[in-house]
């Protein structure tokens, strides 16, 4: 009988310096302090090579501020690299999964997960919201950003750019929670399955409180957590069945690149929380249209014929 792939990829951290309980603890906390700074510095860095004053992102254009963003998340890459290596011994290569490649048929099987999750979910939010009565709210709203202007200028191009950089901050997640993380946590506690699914987890839904403005409402904190939460769920499912991160990096890459390019689309703000904050529906109709779409996505990746089950060898 042929090996489970994510034993296999825990082995390649199990061969390495683990240690005991203290040193896992502290590989968790120390990557996730040497990601965001590594991330804050080259944020640092890439406003003052473009000129940036006192003002910051303020300066910029909605296409200019989200390029910086998204490129400043190759410090997390540097910071996790280097933290893998000088407290473990672990080289790149491991972080991929168990065949120490990133491997791109899952990772396009990731991508189409995430478009027939949005294809799937539509007839079901369109169904809940004619029956909670806010279709016709919904329809206001989304005609409401084309009337201010419509598509920025550009848009074409940096739709082009869009993705790759979508796959440098999605990457740069993915490696940090489901490859670092979960890899080291599970290696030394693999019959733990809380322990190993559940800390990284909560890491990443708990991160994303920081994107929500001081000026949200409670309400719209918690959607967001619950979102990044079921996304993080998916991705860790993902990572399990493939015995790596290829595929949890293409959904999440899809997943974010969709959000972006309709917020362009639409000529509203570039936030997804100021576009959620602004969408007319209370916070429950919100988690309820969420629900629905990780559902869409849970379906499409667990069907054996869809294609990330068939790339990674579900069985029907």
């Amino acid at each position: 009988m042929a090996r489970d792939r994510f034993d296999i990829w825990l082995d390649q951290a199990r061969a390495a310096r683990l240690g005991g309980g203290w040193r896992i603890g502290l590989s968790v906390i120390l990557s996730l302090a040497a990601a965001l700074t590594c991330q804050m510095l080259l944020t640092i860095a890439l406003l003052l090579a473009m000129g940036a004053g006192p003002g910051g992102f303020e300066q910029f254009s909605s296409f200019a501020s989200t390029t910086i963003l998204l490129l400043s998340f190759a410090g997390i890459w540097i910071g996790v690299f280097a933290l893998r290596f000088w407290l473990h011994g672990l080289t790149p290569s491991t972080i991929w999964g168990w065949s120490r490649q990133f491997e791109w048929r899952p990772f396009w099987g990731g991508v189409l997960c995430a478009v027939l999750g949005r294809i799937g979910f539509l007839p079901l939010l369109w169904a809940y919201l004619f029956a909670s009565g806010h279709l016709a709210a919904a329809m206001a709203t989304g005609a409401a950003p084309a009337q201010a202007g419509g598509p920025p200028d550009g848009l074409l191009w940096f739709a082009v750019l869009l993705f790759p950089m979508a796959i440098l901050q999605s990457g740069a997640e993915e490696m940090l929670f489901r490859g670092h993380m979960t890899q080291i946590l599970a290696a030394r506690w693999r019959p733990w399955v809380g322990l190993w699914s559940s800390l990284p987890l909560l890491l990443f839904a708990g991160l994303h409180i920081t994107s929500v403005s001081s000026q949200t409402e409670a309400g719209m904190v918690w959607v967001q957590i619950l979102f990044a939460a079921g996304m993080g769920a998916i991705t860790l499912a993902m990572t399990r069945a493939e015995g790596g991160i290829s595929g949890a990096v293409g959904f999440h890459a899809m997943n974010n690149y969709i959000v972006f390019l309709l917020l362009f689309l639409s000529g509203g703000d570039v936030s997804p929380d100021a576009a959620l904050s602004s969408s007319g529906l209370p916070p429950l109709s919100l988690m309820v249209t969420m629900a629905l779409y990780l559902a869409s996505c849970f379906w499409a990746f667990t069907t054996p014929h869809l294609p990330f089950g068939r790339w990674i060898g579900l069985k029907a």
